[in-house]
């Protein structure tokens, strides 16, 4: 998508990937779909003279067709049975003329032809993944995007332009019908292919609203003047919509939304993010390679016992899988955690039932498979994804399990889980304890860089079951772990805080404890719980070694050890199944909580994962069954609830953890979660959430947006969605007018002085907070609106503003009757009525400033104003700030 929107989005589907159907057998045999490269994304490769054709300025091969985008349209080469060959070609009909498609979205695939003596070569030639005619319609561009199983093309219109004027026309098809689900479909000699259902929408007052749209067919013609092949030509018919309505700035708060999966259950557990912002998926498949999207590696074929391990990596776009392959053997395997280092390679834990027959042990720590049914494993794979590093087993006699992983450094791989298996088989070494406690223990490790041996292997436990979730690193390579645990303090090694006290007989507690770097001693250990079950999950770091966690708990406000907030009060109906999730930071020396509250409503709320945010922000990801009539909903990304028998949650806590800054649901009709502890979200360097799970619900309800995949494949997908850190926020409190901190802006009513125009740079991913001067004497409060503009206007740019209100630095009127996009409007105070038109957010703030925190801006630069409704002037007009030229790095 365009970082801005306009108007009206008109989506179309155009499968790629299918085989087309011959009807020249007689038998009216369907031929198999073809996965081309499964859900890559389409290649689009630029004309650098391979093509002896002037007029093609890219194209894209497939097995059995080849697509040629030039000025007038695109051309389809198909192939079919016996070496047959058909061309059906795709025009704009009525457009401007000599519009050539400009690549977007460079991909890193190059291409090179060898063809003819050397001097005849092409090399290096770029491909791109996404190609866009820019005002191929008055206000009209089209874009073509998708994966090699699906082309998809879309229309962004702006305010004003009218989509009437969007006609399509085909040659070289015997027929074009719609069908009665209201698809396109589009007949050749060799078979047919289809259009999806389009869909339209706008952005209005922050919501979407969808648009009626429906395909409309023109009458077919004969092209030239003694008759000459037959053209089908069609357009698109819309409901009411608003003609001049602007955009909120990045009005969707998913980035992007799709599946990873095959026609069985598949489920996604662990997410990790690169600098590069690539991420990477791992999880359990049980679909085999003639569903699941496997490309590239590190195992293309599915090795039965039901499940195997898999592990993803999706592109910075989300648009679809640069790698997608298994791990595993001939019995059951599954991932559960993932990390990757500064070179891109992933490190993978899970367990296994598979021994060193079938499973792909390379180098180590062990590998050999040590029985008990169960063996923790842990692997490393290349940056490419096509091969591993090392994989092997940590285990014993009895089932042991592993669960989180994090790295330091030195890419050495530090492991959490829980082990049955005694130390008479277990792989102890030097610490944090050598010797099993009881029933279960937790267990932390630490894997050497090459994967051949453990640094350290020890124990964390008491006489009863306990269970270790996640893990976290800091500076220092001390280990910060949690889990649960149902041993009392006078076995359990519990050592300075935050409580040395466990809370229930009987009941598991959650429990948090730091390893020194050596994996010989605890430095601190502690139980946060109440009188009914607990259970850490989730936990993380900031840079001062307060840890923060996330998990669930049965206890209620008289028992669970609640401070501050987010939530002081117990939301569910109790045990045995009625929970809420917790959230809760540990100070640097563990002896105490700084804050712990619940998250939840009125059903079972459950937390999973926990990331640390810009200024102290905890992101807190989980599972709930309670709607938004109780559930803390705030901002989004969805403030309501899906439905069926739950959706995932993100709730983003303030520094000081007396609030939730944003809390939303990702969800459809059916059900969403995760498979289990930890892993479940992942941050990147500028603030963006990115959540790993698996749900049941289709591309109807699901909110898929840019991929990887759109569609919803079987039972049960994994998927991955990413937020973006914050949307708009409003918060009443006093503004810095210091112009040397680029985070803080003062927008004054009035003259400015020397302040009416300056420019502001702001620093990578640092947030902004901008507050508005009201205007002098009243009203208290008075309404607002902050507008952007993308590019810098300066001074000399004046133009006249709409109410008799003067001039201001923008290139265009503020004025929604103006024909041409209007700037973006970021946010509005609901004080009074918006008389320009404008969305309004919730909120009325007192004087003197308003304040805008948080605002999200991609990076580039804008030009910044805000317009005050002051009713104490005459006839009630509006006065403009001062302007101020944003810089976002």
């Amino acid at each position: 998508m365009f970082h801005f929107l306009f108007s009206i989005i008109l989506y179309g589907f155009l499968s790629f990937g299918t085989c087309f159907a011959s009807t020249q057998s007689g038998d009216g045999e369907n031929c198999a779909s073809r996965q081309d490269f499964g859900s890559l994304p389409l290649c689009f490769i630029e004309n650098k003279g391979q093509i002896d054709s002037s007029d093609v300025a890219f194209y894209v091969k497939g097995a059995d067709k080849v697509l040629y985008f030039t000025t007038e349209g695109v051309t389809f080469a198909l192939s079919g049975r016996d070496g047959v060959r058909w061309t059906a070609r795709l025009s704009f009909d009525d457009a401007k003329s000599g519009v050539a498609p400009r690549g977007e979205d460079r991909t890193k695939t190059l291409v090179n032809y060898f063809k003819g003596a050397p001097d005849d070569w092409t090399t290096g030639v770029e491909t791109y993944s996404r190609l866009c005619y820019e005002d191929l319609w008055p206000g009209i561009d089209l874009v073509f995007s998708g994966t090699v199983n699906e082309l998809k093309y879309e229309f962004i219109v702006e305010p004003g332009a009218d989509p009437g004027a969007i006609e399509l026309s085909y040659q070289g098809i015997t027929g074009l019908s719609v069908r009665e689900s209201g698809t396109l479909e589009i007949t050749t000699l060799l078979g047919s292919f289809e259009d999806g259902v389009p869909f339209a929408y706008q952005i209005i007052e922050g919501e979407q609203k969808d648009v009626a749209m429906e395909y409309a067919l023109g009458a077919s013609f004969a092209r030239g003047e003694t008759g000459g092949e037959e053209v089908f030509s069609y357009g698109f018919r819309l409901g009411d919509y608003d003609r001049s309505q602007p955009l909120i700035m990045d009005p969707s708060l998913l980035i992007y939304c799709g599946y990873i999966g095959g026609s069985g259950d598949d489920c996604g557990d662990g997410i990790a993010v690169d600098s590069d912002h690539n991420v990477y998926i791992v999880g359990s498949a049980r679909s085999d390679e003639s569903s699941f999207p496997t490309t590239l590696g590190p195992d293309l074929t599915h090795n039965g016992g039901g499940e195997d391990a898999f592990v993803a990596k999706v592109n910075a776009q989300g648009t679809g899988l640069v790698y997608c392959g298994y791990i595993g053997g001939t019995d059951k395997d599954l991932a559960r955690g993932i990390a990757v280092d500064s070179e891109q390679n992933a490190y993978v834990i899970g367990y296994t039932e598979s021994d060193e027959g079938s499973f792909p042990v390379v180098v180590g720590p062990d590998v050999t498979f040590n029985g008990g049914g169960l063996d923790t494993f842990v692997a490393k794979l290349s940056a490419t994804g096509e091969s591993l590093v090392y994989c092997g087993y940590i285990g014993g006699d009895r089932a042991d399990t592993g669960h989180g992983i994090a790295l330091d450094d030195q890419q050495n791989a530090h492991v959490i889980g829980s082990a049955e298996s005694r130390e008479t088989t277990f792989p102890v070494t030097v610490g944090p304890d050598l010797t099993h406690g009881g029933k279960v223990d937790a267990f932390v490790a630490k894997v050497s860089s090459d994967g051949s041996s453990l640094v350290y292997c020890g124990y964390i436990g008491g006489e009863a079951q306990d269970t270790g979730a996640s893990i976290a690193l800091d500076d220092q390579r001390n280990a910060y772990v949690t889990g649960n645990t149902r041993s009392m303090e006078t076995t359990f090694p519990v050592a300075v805080g935050p409580d040395l006290t466990h809370n229930g007989p009987g009941q598991a507690d959650a429990f948090v404890a730091k390893v020194d770097p050596s994996g010989s001693s605890i430095l601190y250990c502690g139980y946060i719980g109440g009188e009914n079950e607990d259970e850490g999950v989730g936990i993380a770091l900031d840079d001062l070694g307060n840890a923060y966690l996330t998990g669930s708990t049965l206890s209620d406000e008289n028992t669970f050890p609640v401070l501050v907030g987010p939530d002081l009060t117990f939301n569910g109906w109790g045990s045995p199944s009625g929970g809420d999730a917790f959230v809760a930071k540990v100070n640097a020396q563990g002896s105490a909580l700084v804050y712990c509250g619940f998250i939840g409503g009125s059903d079972v709320d459950e937390g999973h994962d926990i990331v640390l945010g810009e200024e102290g922000c905890a992101c807190v990801v989980g599972h709930t069954m309670s709607d938004d009539g109780s559930f803390p909903v705030v901002v989004g990304p969805d403030l309501t609830f899906n439905g069926g028998s739950g959706d995932v949650f993100i709730a983003r806590v303030n520094a000081q953890g007396t609030a939730f800054d944003a809390s939303g649901f990702i969800g459809g009709s059916s059900h969403e979660t995760f498979l289990g502890w930890d892993g479940a979200v992942a941050l990147d360097s500028l603030g963006f959430a990115y959540v790993a799970g698996f749900t049941s619900s289709t591309e109807g309800s699901f909110p898929v947006i840019g991929g990887p995949d759109l569609t919803h494949n079987g039972d049960i997908d994994a998927f991955v969605a990413k937020v973006p850190p914050y949307h708009i926020l409003l918060r009443a409190g006093n503004v810095n007018t210091d112009t040397g901190n680029p985070a803080d802006v003062l927008f004054v009513n009035g003259s400015a002085g020397d302040d009416a125009y300056r420019i502001i740079v702001n620093p990578p991913g640092a947030p902004v907070t901008m507050g508005i001067l009201a205007p002098p004497g009243g009203p208290n409060p008075a309404a607002f609106a902050l507008y952007a503009w993308p590019g810098e206007a300066g001074p000399s740019d004046p133009a006249e503003q709409p109410y008799n209100i003067g001039t201001a630095c923008f290139p265009m009127p503020l004025s929604n009757g103006n024909p041409s996009a209007p700037p973006t409007t970021l946010v509005n105070n609901i004080g009074y009525p918006g008389i320009l038109g404008i969305p309004l957010l919730p909120g009325v703030y007192p004087a003197p400033t308003y304040i805008v925190q948080n605002v999200i801006l991609a990076r580039g630069t804008w030009t910044l104003q805000g317009i005050i409704i002051d009713s104490n002037s005459p006839d009630g007009l509006l006065s403009l700030t001062n302007t101020i030229v944003f810089v976002q790095q």
